[in-house]
């Protein structure tokens, strides 16, 4: 079997998505030696630069493409220098990402007799003569309102509508999205494989003092915080945690620290700080490199996720592989993933978040309880899993 995987998203820049498609990538080669690989590299983006990394497996080719007779690149800046007021709008009306997925890849699987192809971002190409399995990071967009703008709310129209009825199998990432999808996408239920993500085994407790200490000086956090790893727009909820911190602020000496870049529609929780007057409470540390980012969760007193809606869930586990109590919402899948071994409340209940922010930090029974739980859950995720779980997908196409 020949499966070409697309690799526009394989930056660990971009998130959860650039995340599981460097680790599923990584996982499937190191546990099949069977099989052949074809890995498509875009011409843009940071993935663009990726090529190569995988060149020491012998089942593997990497393709570079190539969009135009120009690169896309060079005309893109062409036309940004040219016309610099509307590059937007014609961004809007014309991604590059669009036209290399349904025009240059479709090209390239043929051109290598690829049996199954597989794309870890968000689309898969209209037409081809090979099995297709696309995968849903999110469906937010049906079961949270208002949660993401009019691009994007019209780009999903648009891949439902259009896109997704070319797949073969569709891959979700856990059962809550998979009743989600049944619910509200028009796509064949029978068709979806659950698969769950897994946890590098990067993310462990550390116990090194000195890696520790180093983490602390270089990111210049508190001797004691609260940790929010997400990006902030409205889904994540980050005003829950902002109005918490601001009941419990005289009875903890603890910060929150956010890991995370804002995306959009973000001003209002910070105007919130600034009216909770909590600004100094709160420090964003933007983006954390993946390697560094187990540091951070071994030095925090505890996670919170207060997300109105996560399909899998990542940083949950993460924390717990790090020995991180993790406080999140009852909402989505984070029941499901944490599975009885986090703090959970409701998200719209400050006040519940608040009692669980102070049994947290302040009573060590309940602490360590949450430590061991958190330890054992976290050990039943593992991208190998993912792996043999996602294989399976390819060879039912195959």
């Amino acid at each position: 079997m020949r499966t070409a995987i697309l690799l526009q998203s394989c930056d660990e820049t971009m998130g959860g998505i650039g995340i599981y498609t460097l680790e599923i990538v990584r996982a499937l080669l190191r546990i099949d030696r069977e099989n052949q690989y074809v890995l498509i590299y875009p011409e843009f983006g940071a993935a663009s630069r990726r090529i190569g990394q995988f060149r020491h497996h012998d089942n593997v080719v990497e393709v570079a493409t190539r969009s135009t007779r120009l690169p896309v690149q060079f005309w893109w800046r062409h036309v940004a220098r040219l016309a610099p007021s509307v590059m937007p709008r014609i961004r809007a009306m014309l991604p590059i990402e669009t036209y290399w997925d349904q025009v240059v890849v479709p090209k390239v699987a043929e051109q290598y007799g690829v049996d199954v192809l597989f794309n870890p971002h968000l689309t898969i190409p209209l037409r081809g003569r090979f099995g297709k399995v696309a995968i849903m990071h999110a469906v937010e967009y049906h079961t949270v309102p208002d949660v993401y703008n009019l691009r994007m709310y019209t780009w999903w129209y648009l891949l439902e509508r259009f896109i997704l009825p070319s797949a073969d199998r569709l891959i979700s990432l856990s059962n809550t999205m998979t009743e989600a999808v049944r619910q509200h996408v028009k796509y064949p239920i029978d068709q979806v494989r659950t698969i769950y993500h897994g946890v590098s085994d990067k993310f462990c407790v550390e116990t090194d003092a000195a890696r520790l200490a180093a983490a602390r000086t270089k990111y210049r956090v508190p001797e004691r915080f609260i940790l929010f790893v997400g990006r902030l727009y409205p889904e994540k909820n980050f005003g829950a945690l902002a109005r918490a911190l601001s009941r419990v602020k005289n009875d903890i000496p603890h910060s929150v620290v956010v890991v995370g870049q804002p995306r959009y529609k973000y001003k209002k929780d910070l105007d919130l700080l600034r009216e909770l007057g909590i600004e100094e409470r709160v420090q964003f540390l933007d983006y954390v490199p993946n390697d560094e980012l187990p540091l951070i969760y071994n030095l925090a007193d505890c996670l919170v996720n207060p997300s109105l809606f996560e399909a899998f869930g990542l940083v949950q586990i993460e924390a717990m592989a790090c020995g991180c109590p993790v406080i999140a919402a009852n909402t989505g899948a984070i029941p499901e993933i944490t599975g009885g071994a986090a703090v959970l409340f409701a998200p719209h209940d400050w006040e519940e978040l608040s009692r669980a922010i102070l049994s947290v930090t302040c009573d060590m029974t309940v602490r360590r309880d949450l430590v061991d739980r958190g330890l054992r859950r976290a050990r039943e995720f593992t991208w190998d899993r993912a792996a043999h779980a996602t294989l399976n997908v390819f060879k039912e196409l195959a």
